[in-house]
C-alpha cells in the first residue's frame, strides 16, 4: 500500500488530491491549519507548516508528501508580503528539511502565474517565465527551492481549475469572480475586449492526473503543465455563463493596477504529460456550466 502526508488537506486542490487518494487507497494522513477535517478524516492533524517543531510529530518515511498547504491571492502590504514568504517559501523549506534523507517524493503544485504569456502560443514548461504577482514569484522559488534540493520530486502546474466535488466549496480565481459576479448583479465585467485566453481544467481531472502520475518513476524530477479540453478565451468564458444563466457582459478599460499583474495568454502544452502517461481528460467547461 502506497503510503503519503498531505499538507493543505482542507484547501481546494487538496481536498480532490485527499478524495482521489481515498479511492486509490492510499494510506495517507491529511494536514492542514484548520482545528479540524473539512471532510472527517480521522487521521487529521492540524499543524503549523512555519512551525518547524510542530513538523516533528510526523514520520516523513512516506512514498509521498504532498504540499498542497499555502496562501494565495493578492499580496497588497508589507505584513501580507511576511504572512506569504513565510507560509509559501519557509513552510516549504521546513518539509524539505524534514524530507530530507528519507524515501519520500515531495508532489508541488505550481501556477499559470509564472509564465509569461505568448498571444495565441501554447506554452511549454521550459517557456519563459515572468512573475508579475508576488504570489506568483513565491510559486518560482519554491520550484527551483524543490528543484534544488536533495529530494526527487514532481511538480505540476495548473491553469485555471473549475468545478467541485463537494457542495461546500466557494470557487476562486477567475471562475469564482465570474460566478459571483452573476449572482450578485446578474453581469460579468470583463477588461479590454475580453480576448485573453486561458486553459480550463476540471479540478476531478486535476487530481486523477496527479495521483496517478506522482507514483509513477517517470515522474520523478520533472515538472509538468496540465492542460484541459478547453483552451478558451475570457470572453468565451463569460458567455457560456450568461447563456446559462441569462445575464449580461459588460466591457471596461484595463485599470493600471489589473494591467500591472495579467500576465497575458496562458494556454497550456501538455504533451510532455500525454507522452509520458497518455493522460484523458474527461470534462468539459461547457458540460459543467450545464450542470450548475
Amino acid at each position: 500500500m502506497k503510503t503519503a502526508l498531505l499538507f493543505g488537506a482542507n484547501g481546494y486542490i487538496g481536498r480532490h488530491v485527499a478524495k482521489e487518494l481515498t479511492a486509490q487507497a492510499f494510506d495517507f494522513i491529511s494536514i492542514g491549519l484548520s482545528p479540524e477535517s473539512i471532510d472527517g478524516y480521522l487521521n487529521y492533524k492540524c499543524i503549523d507548516i512555519t512551525d518547524d517543531n510542530a513538523l516533528k510529530e510526523l514520520s516523513f518515511d512516506v512514498d509521498c508528501v504532498f504540499m498542497f498547504a499555502g496562501l494565495i491571492g493578492e499580496v497588497k502590504t508589507e505584513s501580507n508580503i511576511e504572512k506569504f514568504n513565510a507560509v509559501n517559501e519557509k513552510g516549504l523549506q521546513n518539509i524539505l528539511q524534514r524530507i530530507k534523507g528519507t524515501k519520500a517524493k515531495i508532489i508541488f503544485p505550481s501556477s499559470r502565474l509564472v509564465y509569461k504569456g505568448i498571444k495565441n502560443q501554447m506554452l511549454l514548461e521550459n517557456s519563459e517565465k515572468e512573475a508579475k504577482s508576488h504570489y506568483a514569484k513565491n510559486k518560482l522559488i519554491a520550484e527551483k527551492m524543490i528543484i534544488d534540493s536533495s529530494t526527487d520530486y514532481t511538480i505540476y502546474r495548473v491553469c485555471v481549475p473549475y468545478g467541485s466535488a463537494f457542495k461546500n466549496i466557494k470557487l476562486t480565481g477567475t471562475i469564482g469572480f465570474m460566478l459571483n459576479q452573476m449572482e450578485r448583479f446578474n453581469t460579468i465585467t470583463l477588461f479590454g475586449d475580453g480576448g485573453l485566453k486561458r486553459t480550463f481544467t476540471h479540478i476531478n481531472d486535476i487530481a486523477e492526473i496527479i495521483v496517478n502520475t506522482a507514483q509513477s518513476d517517470k515522474s520523478i524530477n520533472k515538472t509538468y503543465n496540465i492542460g484541459g479540453l478547453d483552451n478558451s478565451s475570457l470572453l468565451d468564458l463569460a458567455q457560456m455563463f450568461c447563456k446559462r444563466f441569462e445575464g449580461n457582459i459588460k466591457f471596461e478599460d484595463w485599470s493600471d493596477e489589473n494591467i500591472k499583474t495579467e500576465s497575458g495568454d496562458t494556454i497550456f502544452n501538455d504533451s510532455k504529460l500525454k507522452t509520458d502517461f497518455g493522460v484523458v481528460y474527461k470534462n468539459t467547461l461547457q458540460n459543467w456550466i450545464s450542470s450548475l
